[in-house]
């Protein structure tokens, strides 16, 4: 976790969020750190972007279930368009996580380039 302190600050120090922002995601890190009870409700959502010509990820995100929303103004312009193209809606997204989606994927859209998926886990 000290790796995501230190991408927190450093987007803090860029500019790129202010400093309730930084302390949100912070304080949701030290939340997502203890352990989760069995049968608990998805902790993490995992962002996944495979690339099928080179075989390397472009993203491969694990992000704090309570950070999502915050999170999601931090993805590359070039893949939200891609995700929107491909019938991806982020807000629906987390909406089907309010409303109680359990562990699991929710999206994989699989083109002839890459493989896009996202996971609760």
């Amino acid at each position: 976790m000290k790796e995501e302190r230190l991408r927190i600050l450093k987007m803090l120090e860029e500019g790129k969020i202010s400093a309730k922002e930084a302390e949100d995601l912070i304080s949701a890190l030290e939340t997502s750190e203890k352990p989760a009870a069995a049968g608990a409700s998805p902790r993490w959502v995992r962002i996944n972007v495979f690339d099928k010509s080179n075989e390397k990820h472009k993203v491969n995100a694990n992000i704090p279930l309570s950070l999502a929303r915050i999170a999601f103004k931090f993805i590359p312009g070039k893949l939200l368009e891609k995700m929107s193209r491909e019938g991806i809606d982020l807000e629906n997204v987390l909406k089907s996580v309010k409303e109680g989606v359990k562990d699991g994927k929710i999206v994989e859209i699989d083109n002839e380039s890459e493989v896009i998926s996202i996971t609760l886990e």
